[in-house]
């Protein structure tokens, strides 16, 4: 998995997101999440959930990546990502999707 990096923000639909790259390769966008709750009006849990029931139509490495662990140990990654250390903690998944997964979702 390559680095992932914020490197900038973007306005997309009206809403103000951290430009998030990496992961998937150098230099391709992702999504986050929270970024996709806030996007479509949703709870973050209720985009988390949609990809729990559905997983199995998702690549691991293509499509989603799991990066829990990586928020844990870079408190820098998370805040600049918007996820508290609480909500960090808290979470049993923190997701990352390619534009490939995004379109899955």
């Amino acid at each position: 998995m390559n680095e992932l990096k914020v490197v900038g923000v973007q306005e997309f639909m009206g809403i103000e997101l951290p430009l998030v790259e990496g992961g998937f390769g150098e230099g391709l966008r992702v999504m986050t999440t929270k970024q996709i709750s806030k996007l479509h009006n949703m709870e973050n849990f209720n985009v988390n959930k949609l990809i729990a029931s559905n997983i199995d139509e998702f690549e691991e490495g293509v499509d989603i990546l799991e990066i829990k662990a990586i928020l844990v140990s870079n408190s820098q990654l998370s805040e600049s990502l918007d996820y508290s250390k609480d909500a960090v903690n808290a979470s049993k998944n923190i997701y990352i999707l390619s534009e490939q997964g995004y379109m899955a979702l």
